[in-house]
């Protein structure tokens, strides 16, 4: 595959414990992934910590002494669409501080909100995320946005023309976590314009009729921002209740709007931190359970 980058991080956990990370370089090459495990059967878990964007990794092979079919994944499924947030940057720094490396290099999707609530509910999980997105604008660019590139099997900006098959992972639920790099003021040298209201409900509320064909029987909870500020999230909160009023007038009551109670900015670039991840997690959990009676 292109790689965008010289490396990517992944996680591998082993027997449920807390996981290593390890880099990933160009070329074929061999990793070493557990070793020295005691005699017996080992469950071993392999995430990719970094997004589309930054590269594409293949799995040739693995090898050990012996393989056996995986467990049964559970039958619940749950996707994230969302931004940076979603996606884990800048929650962890133990290794590389802020501002060190490069940008990714303090992603960490293992102990990321959206992985956190999924395992909490013990259920199958996809992230659909990618940093600097929005619905309506991104951080710093007009486009491409999450309904240009959504349908794209890698999510990323360089290639949306390979499609995704739909039908390998029909959700359940579909959390959408968008709207905090619309509120953005950019980078460049003089403030983005205000946030256009009315196009950015359109824009979201034509992206849920879209996810409504793609997952006919899925239940979609839209959710506000755990970095922007109170008065900036009052504003998202009132789109996005437009957004589920007007599924609702199409018919469709499975749509919510979920509220962090906190701000959670702890983490580099005033993202979240790990800590920040898991209380959003614990917010987020039981409204789902209530959700979705699981």
């Amino acid at each position: 595959h292109r790689d965008a980058t010289n490396y990517n991080w992944f996680a591998v956990s082993v027997n449920g414990s807390e996981p290593t990370y390890f880099r990933t370089i160009k070329g074929r090459v061999h990793y070493r992934l557990a070793g020295r495990l005691p005699f017996g059967l080992h469950h071993v878990t392999l995430m990719k910590q970094t997004e589309g964007q930054n590269g594409h990794n293949r799995l040739v092979s693995i090898t050990s002494d012996s393989l056996v079919a995986a467990p049964e994944s559970p039958a619940r499924k749950i996707e994230f669409i969302g931004d940076s947030i979603t996606s884990g940057f800048g929650s962890d720094s133990t290794n590389i501080p802020c501002g060190d490396g490069t940008w990714f290099d303090q992603h960490d999707v293992w102990s990321s909100y959206g992985v956190l609530t999924a395992r909490a509910l013990q259920t199958q999980w996809m992230l659909s995320s990618v940093s600097g997105m929005g619905m309506y604008r991104n951080w710093n660019s007009p486009a491409p946005i999450m309904p240009d590139i959504y349908d794209g099997i890698y999510i990323d900006y360089a290639d949306s023309t390979t499609q995704w098959d739909f039908s390998l992972y029909a959700s359940d639920l579909v959390v959408v976590a968008l709207g905090t790099n619309d509120f953005s003021a950019g980078a460049g040298p003089q403030p983005r314009v205000k946030l256009d209201a009315n196009a950015f409900v359109r824009s979201y509320d034509s992206f849920v009729d879209r996810l409504r064909m793609r997952y006919p029987q899925a239940s979609i909870l839209l959710t506000t921002s755990p970095m922007l500020d109170s008065k900036q999230n009052d504003l998202l909160a009132s789109y996005l209740e437009s957004v589920v009023e007007s599924q609702r007038g199409k018919g469709f009551t499975n749509t919510r709007l979920f509220r962090y109670n906190g701000r959670y900015i702890d983490g580099c670039n005033t993202h979240p931190s790990m800590s920040n991840h898991r209380s959003m997690a614990n917010e987020l959990t039981p409204v789902i359970q209530d959700m979705m009676q699981w």
